[in-house]
């Protein structure tokens, strides 16, 4: 996994950023894990530096906040929607931002987001 998009492992117990992880950082429970979000795409529904709590989830309902991985290897934070086999991933800031296509098989769906802390 590449940690590259718009989203980071975040360690709570710490406070660090690490980008380094091969595999999606669950928490002691094994069912969330605790990301950052790096940038404002997903504005005004997240916050750039939010620290988001997110549910280990193989599958995702119409417009979850969902933890993608990509075709290219990386991982991304987007309102999921699926038409058929096609599905967008859309930022909530589509002023800088742009929506995403894929079909259905090329992506992988790894967590659902359940909740923000903000600073």
């Amino acid at each position: 996994m590449k940690w590259n998009k718009n989203i980071k492992p975040f360690d709570m117990a710490t406070g660090i950023l690490t980008d380094e992880s091969q595999t999606l950082p669950l928490d002691s429970n094994g069912q969330t894990v605790t990301l950052n979000l790096m940038d404002s795409s997903m504005y005004d529904r997240f916050y750039k530096d939010d620290v988001l709590i997110a549910e280990k989830k193989d599958t995702c309902e119409e417009g979850d906040n969902a933890i993608v991985l990509l075709p290219d290897d990386s991982v991304l934070l987007r309102e999921f929607h699926q038409k058929g086999d096609q599905v967008s991933l859309k930022p909530v800031c589509t002023e800088f931002f742009d929506e995403e296509t894929f079909q259905r098989a090329e992506i992988e769906v790894l967590a659902i987001v359940k909740r923000a802390l903000r600073a």
